[in-house]
């Protein structure tokens, strides 16, 4: 079944891919991130693998979270530096 999904949507997990990468950076586990950003930690393993299509608000407070580019989360390219915290809910 993974294997599917990933032909089907190959671009989630590129997208799925980085945000592993940028969680690891960052020494977070899957539960520490799915409870830095208000979600269970099954949802947040539905991102990382590609079988879920991450929201928009939730990859702008992860660009600011982590101080990264859209363009990075999106496409590999762009800034990947450490910015300051601003809540999840000012991006809703």
């Amino acid at each position: 079944m993974s294997n599917v999904i990933h032909a089907k949507f190959p671009r989630y997990r590129k997208h799925g891919e980085r945000l592993s990468m940028l969680r690891k950076r960052h020494g977070l586990s899957v539960a520490q991130m799915a409870k830095l950003v208000e979600m269970s930690p099954r949802t947040w393993r539905r991102y990382e693998s590609g079988k879920q299509q991450v929201r928009a608000y939730l990859l702008m407070y992860l660009c600011h979270e982590f101080g990264v580019s859209f363009d990075y989360i999106w496409t590999d390219v762009g800034r990947r530096g450490v910015k300051e915290a601003i809540p999840l809910s000012q991006y809703q």
